[in-house]
């Protein structure tokens, strides 16, 4: 697409094309002590990572019919949408997968990969392993951008939203 010159080497860039009815991938990503994998039995010594935010950008679609795209977290304390320009992405429960899914509101595909209304922000205050998905709804090209980092500042105002937590002992603060 137009907009995969903003896709930098430091993304992770699944690159999918879906047949007719769409289509997901999953990824997990585990946080290991360096040094610490073994080929033998392809683990590594676990680590807790703190204050860990990731970026999706390039939420659309591709121009076709019911092409709208989604990404897809889970335990992430907070995330953060554009406010104006207005985002252009909706987020509800997705029971199946047990995932917070971020889909886009629009089949049109964007020419900056990186524009506001087309990203989501999620911070993980803590994490040692999390999942990920990335689908479409309909066929065709579907391409994802995903940044570890802060990324580029945002052009306008933001919403920040806390996810709700379960406190086990209300008397202690």
């Amino acid at each position: 697409g137009s907009g995969l010159s903003d896709n930098l080497d430091r993304f992770f860039s699944p690159m999918l094309t879906f047949n007719s009815g769409g289509g997901s991938a999953k990824f997990k990503f585990e946080f290991i002590l360096g040094n610490s994998y073994n080929n033998s039995t392809n683990k590594g010594t676990p680590v807790i990572i703190q204050n860990v935010i990731l970026n999706t950008y390039d939420i659309d679609g591709n121009g076709g019919s019911n092409s709208n795209q989604y990404n897809e977290f889970g335990g992430f304390s907070s995330v953060t949408l554009s406010a104006s320009p207005a985002t252009r992405v909706s987020y509800s429960y997705n029971t199946a997968s047990g995932l917070t899914k971020f889909r886009s509101n629009v089949t049109s595909n964007s020419t900056i990969a990186t524009a506001d209304q087309h990203r989501v922000r999620v911070q993980y205050d803590e994490v040692s392993t999390f999942e990920i998905m990335v689908g479409a709804d309909g066929s065709n090209a579907a391409y994802f951008m995903l940044d570890f980092g802060t990324g580029p500042n945002w052009g306008g105002t933001t919403n920040i939203y806390a996810t709700p937590t379960l406190d086990l002992n209300p008397g202690q603060p």
